[in-house]
């Protein structure tokens, strides 16, 4: 291995970026990423995701500049980054607390698909429950804002494995319009039941709301119960929102059928950031 290499695995190990994108990664930017230190402006020819990341992970956990680090951060959140979202929420939680922008950011990444914004709020939740919800609480659980009625659902769903106390909560959120409720009910049926019928039922009301993850539960959903034509519809309604994760499902549902066109969305999905799509390409020896 040479020089290069393992100075960026240096690079990549101090700042928690995931090692194995050294497999593809291309020597123009390589020579970006060892010269990391020398750069602390955002210039269009460093515009490349992961130096912009190592960038904002560089000024956070270095030099402790957050405006720069935000910086960095909003041009791949703007490209539908979860990871920053995630990361963004984190900065929110435990460096510089404010709960309102913790909950936003972790609320986008769900919203964007990214499952991990679920278990970060519910643990948080799990930690400050008693002072967070017993002034709502104390109004009735009726009056709670929606908000508190998904992530009280989505700790009993998750954490307890309380399902009636689930539903109760899930049901008041979905009579206030929750995507998010209708989403995570159609995930309990999904993994808790074989009842088909509430599994489209709560996917649809929450897909034909909008909500992304949804969208691609449902195509899921659709696929393992050979309704192919169904299935590329919903994935469609998903990939012209620019959603990667519909373009690698898609792309591995042709990948059997028609390599060509799997090949191309697998392309669109690593243009949108995907990593199982480049990491899926890679073992196809597509470049």
């Amino acid at each position: 291995m040479n020089n290069k290499t393992d100075i960026f695995k240096k690079i990549l190990k101090i700042y928690d970026i995931k090692i194995d994108i050294i497999e593809n990664i291309s020597e123009t930017l390589l020579d970006k990423l060892i010269n990391l230190y020398d750069h602390d402006i955002i210039d269009e020819k460093y515009f490349d995701n992961i130096y912009i990341k190592c960038l904002g992970l560089y000024h956070q956990y270095k030099t402790k500049d957050y405006d720069k680090m935000e910086d960095a951060y909003f041009i791949l959140l703007n490209k539908g980054d979860t990871e920053i979202m995630l990361r963004l929420g984190d900065f929110y939680k435990d460096i510089e607390p404010d709960f309102n922008e913790m909950k936003r950011f972790y609320l986008m990444a769900i919203k964007k698909g990214n499952n991990e914004g679920y278990m970060k709020l519910a643990e948080y939740f799990k930690k400050n429950n008693n002072l967070y919800y017993k002034k709502c609480l104390s109004k009735g659980i009726e009056n709670c804002d929606i908000n508190t009625l998904n992530n009280k659902g989505y700790y009993y769903q998750f954490n307890e494995k309380n399902y009636e106390l689930m539903k109760k909560f899930y049901e008041i959120a979905i009579k206030k319009n929750s995507l998010i409720a209708m989403n995570n009910m159609g995930v309990y049926y999904e993994t808790n039941s074989n009842n088909k019928k509430e599994i489209e039922k709560y996917y649809k009301m929450a897909a034909d709301g909008g909500l992304l993850i949804a969208i691609n539960n449902l195509g899921l959903f659709y696929q393992k119960n050979n309704r192919f034509e169904e299935m590329e519809k919903y994935f469609q309604i998903a990939i012209q929102k620019d959603n990667s994760d519909a373009m690698y499902n898609l792309a591995r549902f042709y990948e059997n059928r028609t390599f060509e066109i799997a090949v191309q969305y697998y392309q669109m999905a690593v243009l949108k950031g995907n990593d199982n799509a480049r990491k899926r390409l890679a073992e196809l020896n597509i470049v």
